[in-house]
């Protein structure tokens, strides 16, 4: 399909969001509302995230398309979409479109409103890549395989889990139990990455603003690997961020973390977990961002982000 009228707003790279406004774009493919095009290009192959969370306008929408090798006006066959999803942490009529990519595969990422010429106005775009796999190099010696050590974390959040990330990876989909009722016990588990993070978001879905240490929190236990040990609590390896408005991961990684407050919310994650501290941002806000730290040193040989 040769489109040469599209607004093309240039690459979207991993790890960027992206900024923008559709009020001065045109219309080509989709609907009657105006599209902004961006270029993408995987270095890496496996799950990438391109999100919308975060828009102002009222109904985003993305789709995405092949490149092909002419000119970048052409575009090629249709990949995926994510109309109607509307799964960003908060709510809202915006979306999550996740895609596996091959190396060198190059797409089309079309971000715009939803319906009517008039869905209109500024945008954000962020996307989130996977890390590249351990590699490691020739040798003619013998070489032994890493170390790769198995993790399970149990945890629950009261009211309820938004999205899971571990080493910068949307792994809300391998959580088994059920995220938006906080008396589930939800388990993840994950092969040990050196010095990768796990990330929560949740949500406080019925107090009022401020009220989180009281009515709000996360419990967390885990065993295996460089979080053998690893509870819940107030200590430096737990930084949390906390809003009354919805953001997104790319929004609370840039953000000043803090300490979190200690929550007095009655839930409990089952009796399994004596030691965890409740958690909670300290401002108390309904949506929060908590970065969570191994607690050990990782493991000799174990793979590296």
């Amino acid at each position: 399909t040769l489109l040469s009228f599209i607004t093309n707003k240039g690459p979207a790279q991993c790890g960027s969001t992206i900024t923008a406004d559709t009020t001065l774009s045109t219309n080509s493919i989709h609907t009657d509302a105006p599209e902004d095009w961006y270029s993408f290009t995987a270095t890496v192959a496996g799950q990438h995230s391109f999100s919308t969370c975060g828009t102002s306008f009222s109904n985003s929408f993305i789709m995405m398309f092949e490149r092909g090798t002419g000119p970048e006006t052409i575009v090629q066959p249709f990949v995926a979409q994510a109309n109607g999803l509307d799964n960003c942490p908060g709510g809202g009529s915006h979306e999550t479109l996740i895609v596996n990519l091959a190396v060198g595969q190059s797409v089309w990422i079309m971000v715009s409103g939803n319906l009517l010429p008039n869905d209109i106005g500024s945008y954000v775009l962020t996307t989130v890549c996977p890390t590249d796999s351990p590699t490691q190099s020739p040798t003619s010696s013998p070489t032994t395989s890493p170390t790769t050590l198995s993790v399970t974390c149990t945890f629950t959040v009261d009211n309820f889990v938004t999205a899971v990330f571990y080493n910068d990876v949307n792994v809300t989909n391998n959580v088994t139990g059920d995220l938006r009722d906080w008396r589930s016990i939800n388990t993840l588990t994950f092969d040990d990455v050196r010095h990768a993070t796990i990330e929560i978001l949740g949500e406080e879905d019925d107090g009022a603003a401020g009220s989180g240490c009281t009515e709000s929190g996360l419990l967390m236990r885990c065993t295996g690997g460089s979080w053998e040990g690893f509870v819940s609590n107030t200590g430096a390896l737990v930084q949390t961020f906390g809003s009354n408005t919805t953001f997104t991961i790319g929004t609370a990684r840039v953000q000043t973390l803090s300490t979190p407050c200690t929550s007095t919310s009655g839930f409990n994650l089952g009796g399994t977990c004596t030691s965890c501290s409740k958690i909670w941002p300290s401002n108390g806000a309904r949506f929060a961002y908590f970065s969570l730290a191994a607690t050990t040193p990782p493991p000799t040989g174990s793979p590296t982000t």
